[in-house]
């Protein structure tokens, strides 16, 4: 198992790792127990958008999809709240020249004066990309909530199916 955490001020498991977890120290872990994935019989599309650490599911599909060398045609949304918090840039990359069709864009939402790449948050990022795309997709949702909910009704008001939306929230 491979886990991205974010480090949350105060937070029992930051808390935890950052001031008494030992290297090499065993814990005990469920892992995930849902089922997200992509839809293997569909030709359409994928669009995927991430919310910080709901990256980690697509990571898990894109090298699959390396590793198959899978060429559907694929963007990724990733946002982060500012430039300092981005990560897995060198992973994303070899993703990009493994998967000929994948394009990955990070979107930033409060950036500063030299960030160059998208300002917006994922969802914000999806409308855009929605509105010059005229194919149906396969939309696939991981972040927190808000953008989540966020993202669904983007995609709705786009004419996407609800039932080719699928999503892993976080609790």
């Amino acid at each position: 198992l491979e886990f991205l955490i974010r480090l949350q001020p105060h937070g029992q498991f930051s808390t935890y790792l950052q001031h008494t977890a030992l290297s090499g120290q065993r814990i005990q872990v469920s892992a995930a127990s849902g089922t997200f994935g992509v839809q293997e019989q569909s030709l359409a599309p994928r669009c995927f958008i991430a919310g910080g650490t709901g990256l980690a599911p697509f990571l898990s599909i894109l090298q699959r999809m390396a590793d198959w060398d899978e060429e559907h045609p694929t963007q990724l949304f990733v946002g982060m709240n500012n430039k300092q918090e981005i990560f897995c840039q060198d992973e994303l990359a070899a993703l990009e020249q493994a998967i000929v069709q994948l394009k990955v864009d990070i979107c930033v939402w409060k950036p500063s004066e030299n960030w160059t790449g998208f300002c917006g948050t994922p969802a914000n990022a999806l409308r855009a990309y929605l509105a010059n795309v005229d194919v149906l997709l396969d939309v696939f949702l991981c972040g927190p909530l808000l953008l989540v909910e966020a993202a669904t009704h983007i995609a709705v008001d786009a004419g996407i199916n609800p039932e080719r939306i699928f999503c892993e929230r976080f609790a």
